[in-house]
């Protein structure tokens, strides 16, 4: 199995659409703070120059990220069957082929998401003063309660790639689930209860909190994903190892 991983690490370092994606998304965070800066001082009524709006644009676009890990996905799970065959006949198992590839995927967006990250915080602190009224704290918070559901949807997205659900469906699904479904259940009066813990209602809710000042821990948020990568893995993994690769 290590002898997989190795060539995925390879396959994915020699992306140039890897590279293209962190690239494009660093230079978009710290474009954001400029854009937000100039504007600051050429409007003097202009509101939303503080570094707490800067951060919240991480929280709020959630739907950005989640194309965003779709397409590092797409990067090793693309024309997967034939790749998939091959692995075999050389003697490694179909299960040694999917956790070999999440795992270098999973390396891959954790490298990403720091260094973007590090860009947003690096953007934050340098460029809005220190009297705006936002903390790294709250902002941390808040990560915390947005990795399992960010998560999640990699995890699903993984999924269903590696089982060759074509890249758009993949998407159309994820937002249905992370963006759609949440508003869907929460019009049905008898199932308010059941729409606060979709993906949707939580992140709004934790985006809602951290605007405030009063992020908190959400154990649900914990749940909720820890729970639908769990599904997902059982769920995919078996789907993968009977799939029909002739």
């Amino acid at each position: 199995m290590l002898n997989l991983i190795r060539s995925e690490v390879y396959r994915l370092m020699r992306s140039k659409l890897y590279y293209g994606l962190a690239a494009v998304s660093v230079f978009l965070v710290m474009a954001a703070a400029g854009v937000l800066q100039y504007f600051r001082f050429k409007e003097s009524t202009f509101r939303y120059g503080t570094r707490i709006f800067y951060y919240s644009n991480v929280l709020a676009m959630t739907s950005l990220i989640i194309i965003l890990c779709l397409l590092v996905v797409s990067i090793l799970t693309q024309k997967i069957q034939p790749k998939t065959c091959a692995a075999v006949s050389f003697g490694y198992s179909r299960g040694a082929v999917f956790w070999s590839k999440l795992i270098t995927l999973s390396l891959g967006v954790v490298i990403m998401a720091a260094v973007i990250l590090s860009a947003t915080i690096l953007s934050g602190n340098v460029i809005f003063d220190l009297v705006n009224n936002s903390t790294l704290s709250q902002f941390s918070i808040a990560l915390i309660n947005l990795l399992p559901i960010i998560a999640s949807a990699f995890i699903l997205a993984y999924v269903l790639g590696i089982n060759g659900v074509p890249e758009m469906l993949n998407l159309l699904v994820l937002l249905f689930i992370y963006d759609i479904l949440g508003s869907l259940i929460g019009r049905i009066s008898t199932l308010k209860t059941i729409s606060k813990w979709t993906p949707s209602s939580l992140l709004n809710n934790n985006l809602v909190h951290y605007m405030s000042g009063s992020a908190y821990f959400d154990v649900k948020c914990w749940m909720l994903g820890l729970m639908i990568i769990f599904v997902s893995l059982i769920i995919g993994l078996t789907i993968f190892k009977k799939k029909d690769l002739s």
